[in-house]
């Protein structure tokens, strides 16, 4: 369903899941996952990491799962299935200091990371489906790598800590990034209130892998690139961009932001979901990355 509400949202559309249901309907699975199937292990990464995975198998195009910085590998249950049933291979992985025993002081680089697991993996191409603080590390390494990514889904997320003019938008916009705002609960910061008095027991697993991913905190962070949207941009990577309607941390208007100089993303919002879009509202979630991926041309 396509609803315009005035100039600014002449670039994207409000997606009701009703909507999207619809669009489900009309994505027949290739294949039925079989659990047996899915390889676990770690991947050395080193520095001593190594990075637990899963890993869907198959013959079908890679698609690589990045969370946000309040998840890890367990963050996914309703993706892996929906995506490796749509023919994927499908994998995931925690990103170095998820649930780490004690604080990291050492700036960790995700991007050099996220080329040492498709290296280990055997994957030269995928796609890239992210979540808030995944889209910074997907965007540094596509700006590296644009010959890699196939394609990378946004959801929830400014890209980058760096582009001017997203830093001024963050202050503007969105006052739950301000530090009163930070002092929220993290559920009340990044659920949405209809999410979080409808889904209680869905509320508390999400917290808890929360928890679990940020034990120790979050660790420093490395980039390789200055990662700008004109930096993106240039890549020519598609781009799926995607907020809730009622994201505090990224407001359907700082989508707009982003939008705009972004001529390769076409962006969407996601109704009735808040900053954990996948988790709130996975059914709509999954339908319209899985249809943005049938429109890229083949690897």
């Amino acid at each position: 369903m396509s609803l315009p509400v005035g100039n600014t949202w002449s670039r994207r559309r409000l997606l009701a899941a009703a909507g999207l249901a619809m669009l489900t309907a009309c994505i027949s699975p290739r294949r039925s996952l079989d659990s047996s199937s899915i390889a676990t292990g770690k991947i050395d990464v080193g520095d001593g990491w190594s990075l637990p995975y899963w890993d869907t198998g198959g013959t079908g195009t890679p698609l690589v799962l990045m969370h946000a910085f309040a998840g890890s590998i367990e963050s996914w249950p309703e993706q892996q299935t929906a995506f490796a049933d749509a023919g994927f291979r499908v994998i995931a992985y925690s990103r170095r200091g998820v649930g780490a025993a004690r604080p990291i002081t050492t700036p960790i680089n995700h991007a050099n990371d996220l080329e040492r697991v498709l290296d280990a993996l055997g994957i030269r191409r995928a796609h890239l489906v992210t979540v808030a603080g995944g889209a910074t590390v997907a965007a540094d390494f596509m700006i590296s790598h644009p010959e890699r990514v196939a394609s990378a889904v946004f959801a929830c997320s400014l890209i980058s800590f760096q582009d001017p003019l997203l830093l001024a938008a963050r202050k503007a916009a969105a006052p739950a990034r301000s530090p009163e705002g930070r002092r929220l609960p993290a559920a009340e910061l990044e659920l949405s209130k209809a999410y979080r008095d409808s889904h209680p027991e869905g509320t508390r697993r999400w917290d808890e892998i929360r928890q679990r991913a940020q034990s120790s905190g979050i660790a420093p962070r490395a980039q390789t690139n200055e990662v700008t949207l004109e930096a993106i941009a240039a890549t020519g990577v598609p781009i799926l961009l995607i907020a809730g309607e009622h994201d505090r941390l990224l407001t359907p208007q700082m989508l707009d932001t982003v939008a705009a100089r972004l001529p390769n993303a076409e962006p969407h919002v996601i109704s009735d979901a808040g900053h954990q879009v996948h988790w709130e509202q996975p059914g709509a979630f999954n339908a319209l990355v899985l249809d943005f991926l049938r429109r890229q041309p083949a690897s």
